[in-house]
């Protein structure tokens, strides 16, 4: 495994006494992936279930609702909370006209 690494070598006898000759390593667990990806949508009862990769988490879910006769706008507004999951459970409300989503990378 590539990783980048940090470390840091606190010599002995230096001024911090609770330490002792210890070398720290910091290893980064992951990064977010910055390109396009899909979401995959499922529906169980009246939950709308809806997933994106996991190396995508940080990415924000934005949403917006409309009636039909506007459809697809430009009012997008995030969805608290998606950027720290890859999945996003909601509620259906049949009385939503047009319902949206996408993914951005803030």
């Amino acid at each position: 495994m590539n990783c980048n690494r940090l470390t840091i070598d606190v010599p002995s006898g230096s001024n911090y006494p609770e330490v002792d000759n210890v070398v720290l390593t910091l290893i980064p667990l992951g990064s977010v992936n910055t390109h396009p990806t899909n979401m995959v949508v499922s529906v169980n009862g009246l939950n709308e279930i809806i997933c994106w990769p996991g190396d995508h988490t940080g990415w924000h879910l934005q949403g917006q609702t409309n009636s039909l006769a506007v459809g697809l706008s430009t009012n997008w507004v995030n969805v608290p909370g998606t950027s720290a999951n890859s999945c996003y459970t909601n509620t259906i409300d049949p009385a939503n006209g047009a319902v949206f989503y996408r993914t951005l990378f803030p």
